[in-house]
This record gives structure tokens, C-alpha cells and sequence, in this order.
């Protein structure tokens, strides 16, 4: 006779592999999901990076190309209005010799006077100075006259064109005096080529022209010296680690603040560890005139490693300049890493939570098991004993049929009661058959009931807690959708007061509160509650932050202060309980006194700024809460009402009446305290008592 199988052991068997089966399976498909979302978002996090720093950086070389021109534009106007005092004060001269000598001297001796007193005037190591010219007989009386060949002055015309005599004539008909550009000889250096602009103002006695003017040349230089060191100061970036780069189109670097060693060396042969001409690469970039991007290796100021770098540069051609700024795609790896390791720690986490579930249901199995074995033997033992007794079956069990001891035992017992009583009592049998039929429907009836019972309450405190949920959710989410779309907007150029990380800070703590309001809902409607010392300001001010948003763009006013008016003065704020219970009681309180303050505005069309003052009180051994909004005072006739379910004074469809319903049974069931309101000067307060 072959070994029979135990059943309560095989069911052990198959349900511990069931289990083990499940739970390899769900855990392989979790992590292979997550490891697919982590590669998406490390993808989408390199391309926005790589999108908003290429934005950054080309805006920022865009700004110095501004820059330069509104310096440039700036000393010019500068440097010409400093030539008019130099003409305006020989003007004077001349004319003070004029109407003092021309009634006594020749013509020619006043002019001779004149000339004499004006030639010695020079300025800027003698590159600037005087000259007069005569409009009626085309000659220059003073000047650095270049040699004009057999050409008269009258008829000159400089290298670019300039009919220069003809030029000034007509300005000064004009408006007797203005500002002319022309190319003309310098001193001390060679060529007629020399750009200058003058200041000319005609002398009438003599139709005379007397000017000055400035080498552009001489001030390009200290222009360009003092655009190199305000660039060398800027900085941008969250770090302001951003900078920006000069070099000239020769190779030449002229501004690296981060590298200032490599200022003055020329680098055009330069190539990076791919064989990248960097500053060729620079000088092909720099000959669009819009400006292009380029990707090489370069030196991280950072990490001190050579890291791949993407620059956007631009052209300055009349400087031959060229200038960029840029970033390194290893300052997102930092964040990428982060990102694996916490999935890696998360997926550890998650394997011993996993096994730690399979090790309580083996135990919890083998607990089930053995109950199962005992009652099943003691059963299978009474059916045996019973039908020992009461057997009345007319054909015997084949026991080498069956599989599983337990039954074969039982059906051996079954052989041995046939054989001893074959007659038997029809008609019991079928009143037993009958009865068994009554007890089975009752039984499916009774549990059909039960069942129903369940689900109605089950639906009922689901309702409730969805209710209440949706209440408190209505703020957060509104948070939520303004701080998306305030970011939206930075993104979009729009600039704010406020710090990026800020906003995802607050973004995120509004989701966390989000999910511990689900916790703390499940906690109310749940048997244990956690509880545990908290500071009473600690927590408003917390809720406050949570709602911060939300109150600023309703220019709503939010001040905490404790008040300490008890005789000890070592006691504190500190209240033993369920902080997560307090917050939903704030946030209720301060989400309704902002509604109210906003049905003011709108009632009273004024839009001063309005505020909520909490105060925290020790008096008479209990914590004094006092909560006053300037949203306008309750009317008498439902002040008594507020507190009442489903009580509610907004317009159908924006109130529920659960929430202050709500923050009552919360106070006085699970904070062992009480809540009561009254009207004070222009608004409500909502006094909270609960025990030290």
C-alpha cells in the first residue's frame, strides 16, 4: 500500500510557493518599472538642463553685446562733448582779440594775433589740438596738415570719400557750430587714415572755422579696457558659477576671470583630448552674425577636470573680438547619481520589506496550518465517531482510491459502520436532509444580510472621509496650480521675487501635506491614534507656510506670537498629542477666514490689505488659541449655527458645511479640548482651549 500525502502539509506547500511566487513577481515588475521611469526621467532632466542652460548662456552673451554698445555709445558722446570746451574757450580768445584790436590793427595783424594765440593749445600729449581753416580762401592756418600733393585744401578729400572743407562749411551754415567725422593725419603717427571726430564752430568776423577733435583710436583702447574688466566681474547662475570669456579673433584670450592665467596667451592652435581647434571652432562661431553654439573639452573651474563643455559665442568685428559664455554637462551628473542611489536604497528597502512579508506569512501559515489540522482531526474524528454509530450507507468506499490519510481514515470508518448496520431509517434521513436544506438557506441568508450591512457602512464612512478630504485638498491644490504656473512663467522669462528651489520646496511640502492629511484622515477614522509632544507655533506656522501662496496673492497677513501668562515661566508650548489633528484644525480656520476676507472684497469693492492674528496663551494651567480674522463679524442670527454639519453660508456647489463641523469633533474627541467664537471689532475669534 502506497504512502498517502497528508493535505494540511501539501496545502502549507502550495500556498508558501503561491506566496513566494507573487511577491518575486510583483517585486521584478516593480523594479523594472521604476528602472524604466528612472532612465526617462534622467533623459528628460539632461535635455531640460541642456535647453535652459543653452537659453542662459546665450542670453547672458547677448547682454554683454548690449553692454559694449551702450559703452561704446556712452564714451563717444563723452569723449566729443569734451572737445566743445577746448573750441568754445578759443572762440572766446579770438573774439576778445578781435574786439580789442580790430579798430586800431590791420586785418592782417588781428589775424596774426589770432593764429598766434591759439597754435600752442594742445591737450592729450599734444594728439589733440586747435586748427582753424578759412572758408573763403580753402587754406589751413592751423593744423598737422597732411600732405595733400599738388592738391589744394580747398578741393581735399580724405581717404574714404569726405569732402572735408565742403562738410564743415555746410554744418556751420547750418547751425554755426557742430560735430563732423572724418579720417585725417595724427601726430607722431604715421598715415591720413585716422579716424576723428571734431567739434567746429565758424568765427563770422573772418568766416573762419576753429575746432578740435579726438582720435578714435585713443579712446577705443580705454574703452576696451574697461568692457574687459566689467565683464571679468559678471557672474551668473544658481551658484553663480557662470562667466564670461573674451578672446580675440587672432587666439588671443583677453578676459577669463576663472583662468586669468591664460590671459595674453594665444591658444588658435589649441585642441582639446578629441583633437577639437577650440579657438578655431570659436572663430567659425563668431563669423555668424547671430552667434552659435559649439561643444569641446575644456577645464572645469569646479572639479579641476577636464569635463565636455557647450559655449555660446558671438563677434564684436571692428574690435575683432569674440566673446562667449558656457556651461558643463557633468554639473547635472550630480543629480542623475543622487537619483540612482536613492532608487538603488529604495529597491534594497523594498527587497527586505518583501521578504520580511514572506517571513510573517510563513509564520502566520504554519500558525493557520496547525489550527486547521487540529480542528479538521477533531472533526473528521466526530463525523468518524458519528457515523460508527449512525452509518446507514449501502455500498463501502474503496479506501486504495484515496489519496489523503485523513479521509482514507475516515473512509475506512466508514466501511466498518456499513458493515454493521445496513438498514437505516429513510425517513430520518430525508427530515435530516430537509432540515440541512432550511439551516444552509438561512445561513446563505443570514450572510447575504451581514455582507450588506458591511458595504452600506463601508460606503458611508468612505463618503465621509471623501467629503472631508476634498475639503481640506481645495487649498493645497490651489497652491499647487499657482506655484506650477508661477514656475511656468519663470520659465517663460517672466521674473519673480522668488527662488526657484523655493517653489519646489513649497510645492513639495504642499504634496506631503497632501499625503499626511490622507494619513491623518485615516487616522481619525481608524482605532489607534498616534500621538505624541509638539510645539502648538511650531505647527501653525507650518500650516501658515503650507497656505503661504495662496494668502500673499489675496494680500492676506499672517502673525503668530505666544504669549506668556502663566507664573511658570519654564512651561512651553509644548501640547501632547496629534499634531497632524491641530494642522487640520489651522488649516480649516485659516482657509475659511481667507473665503471670508475675499466675500468682503468683493462685497465691499475695497482691496485694502487684510490680516489673521493667532496668538498661544498659557492661562489657568490650559493653552489659549486665539485665531482673529478682519474678514467681518458673523451676524448674530447664525453665529450659534457655524458649527452644525452640513451648516454652510457659501453659494450651493462651493460649500460643503463638513469643515468647521469637523474641526469641532476633532478639538473636542481627539484633542481633548473645546472651540468656541465670538465677534470682535471687525472680525470673528475662534478661541481653542486644550489641556497642558
Amino acid at each position: 500500500m502506497k504512502n498517502k500525502i497528508q493535505l494540511s502539509s501539501r496545502i502549507h506547500l502550495y500556498v508558501f510557493a503561491a506566496i513566494v511566487l507573487v511577491a518575486s513577481i510583483f517585486m521584478l515588475a516593480d523594479m523594472v518599472t521604476e528602472y524604466q521611469e528612472y532612465k526617462e526621467y534622467a533623459s528628460k532632466l539632461r535635455h531640460d538642463f541642456l535647453t535652459h542652460q543653452k537659453n542662459q548662456v546665450k542670453q547672458e552673451v547677448l547682454k554683454i553685446n548690449e553692454m559694449i554698445a551702450s559703452e561704446r555709445e556712452m564714451m563717444e558722446h563723452q569723449i566729443l562733448e569734451s572737445t566743445k570746451p577746448m573750441v568754445l574757450q578759443a572762440h572766446n580768445i579770438a573774439s576778445n582779440i578781435y574786439s580789442t584790436y580790430h579798430k586800431t590793427m590791420s586785418e592782417t595783424e588781428v589775424k596774426e594775433l589770432i593764429v598766434n594765440a591759439l597754435k600752442p593749445i594742445r591737450l592729450k600729449d599734444g594728439t589733440q589740438y586747435l586748427f582753424i581753416l578759412n572758408t573763403n580762401k580753402g587754406e589751413v592756418l592751423i593744423d598737422n596738415q597732411p600732405d595733400m600733393g599738388e592738391v589744394p585744401f580747398k578741393d581735399y578729400i580724405d581717404p574714404h570719400g569726405n569732402h572735408i572743407l565742403k562738410d564743415m562749411t555746410n554744418i556751420v551754415k547750418e547751425g554755426e557750430e557742430g560735430f563732423y567725422t572724418y579720417y585725417w593725419t595724427k601726430p607722431f603717427t604715421e598715415g591720413n587714415d585716422h579716424k576723428k571726430s571734431s567739434y567746429i564752430k565758424i568765427f563770422k568776423p573772418y568766416n573762419w572755422i576753429i575746432g578740435s577733435g579726438v582720435y578714435y583710436e585713443d579712446y577705443k583702447k580705454e574703452l576696451q579696457k574697461a568692457v574687459l574688466e566689467k565683464i571679468g566681474k559678471i557672474r551668473f547662475g544658481p551658484d553663480l558659477e557662470g562667466y564670461i570669456f573674451v578672446v580675440s579673433y587672432d587666439g588671443t584670450t583677453l578676459m577669463n576671470d576663472t583662468q586669468r592665467h591664460l590671459i595674453g596667451t594665444n591658444s588658435w592652435d589649441l585642441e582639446d583630448m578629441n583633437g577639437v581647434k577650440v579657438i578655431q571652432e570659436e572663430r567659425k562661431a563668431a563669423e555668424n552674425p547671430q552667434g552659435g553654439f559649439i561643444s569641446y573639452h575644456w577645464p572645469n573651474p569646479k572639479t579641476g577636470e577636464i569635463s565636455e563643455k557647450v559655449s555660446f559665442i558671438k563677434g564684436l568685428d571692428d574690435w575683432g573680438w569674440m566673446f562667449g559664455a558656457g556651461f558643463y554637462y557633468d554639473d547635472i551628473e550630480p543629480r542623475i547619481n543622487e537619483l540612482h542611489d536613492e532608487i538603488y536604497n529604495d529597491r534594497i528597502q523594498e527587497l527586505y520589506e518583501y521578504l520580511t512579508i514572506i517571513f510573517f506569512l510563513s509564520v502566520l501559515l504554519i500558525v493557520l496550518r496547525n489550527l486547521f489540522t487540529r480542528r479538521l482531526k477533531n472533526d473528521l474524528a466526530k463525523i468518524v465517531d458519528f457515523f460508527k454509530k449512525a452509518a446507514h450507507e449501502d455500498r463501502l468506499i474503496d479506501t486504495d482510491t484515496i489519496r489523503y490519510q485523513e479521509f482514507s481514515d475516515l473512509a475506512g470508518y466508514a466501511n466498518t459502520m456499513l458493515k454493521e448496520r445496513i438498514a437505516a431509517n429513510n425517513s430520518m434521513q430525508e427530515l435530516n436532509e430537509q432540515l440541512n436544506d432550511r439551516v444552509q438557506a438561512e445561513i446563505k441568508k443570514n450572510e447575504k444580510h451581514v455582507q450588506v450591512l458591511h458595504e452600506q457602512k463601508k460606503l458611508a464612512d468612505m463618503g465621509q472621509m471623501i467629503n472631508a478630504i476634498a475639503h481640506q485638498w481645495r487649498q493645497p491644490l490651489n497652491g499647487i496650480s499657482l506655484i506650477t504656473q508661477t514656475i511656468k512663467d519663470m520659465d517663460n522669462g517672466i521674473e519673480y521675487q522668488l527662488d526657484r528651489d523655493e517653489l519646489y520646496e513649497k510645492h513639495g511640502n504642499l504634496v506631503k501635506y497632501m499625503s499626511n492629511t490622507i494619513d491623518d484622515f485615516r487616522n481619525y477614522f481608524s482605532v489607534n491614534k498616534q500621538k505624541h509632544d509638539f510645539s502648538l507655533s511650531g505647527e501653525i506656522k507650518k500650516t501658515a507656510d503650507l497656505l503661504s501662496a495662496q494668502l500673499n496673492a489675496a494680500k492676506i497677513a499672517v502673525e503668530v506670537k505666544q504669549i506668556n501668562s502663566s507664573s511658570d515661566s519654564e512651561k512651553k508650548d509644548i501640547f501632547h498629542g496629534s499634531s497632524g489633528e491641530f494642522r487640520q484644525v489651522i488649516m480649516n480656520l485659516l482657509s475659511n477666514a481667507k473665503d471670508a476676507i475675499q466675500d468682503k472684497r468683493i462685497s465691499s469693492g475695497l482691496k485694502n490689505e487684510e490680516y489673521v492674528d493667532i496668538s498661544i496663551e498659557i492661562k489657568d494651567d490650559e493653552f489659549v488659541v486665539s485665531i482673529y480674522n478682519s474678514g467681518g463679524c458673523i451676524p448674530d442670527e447664525i453665529i450659534s449655527k457655524i458649527f452644525n454639519p452640513y451648516f454652510t453660508t457659501k453659494d450651493e456647489g462651493k460649500g460643503t458645511g463638513i469643515g468647521l463641523y469637523l474641526t469641532k469633533t476633532i478639538v473636542e474627541k481627539e484633542l481633548r479640548g473645546k472651540i468656541t467664537v465670538e465677534n470682535n471689532k471687525s472680525g470673528p475669534v475662534f478661541t481653542i482651549t486644550l489641556p497642558l
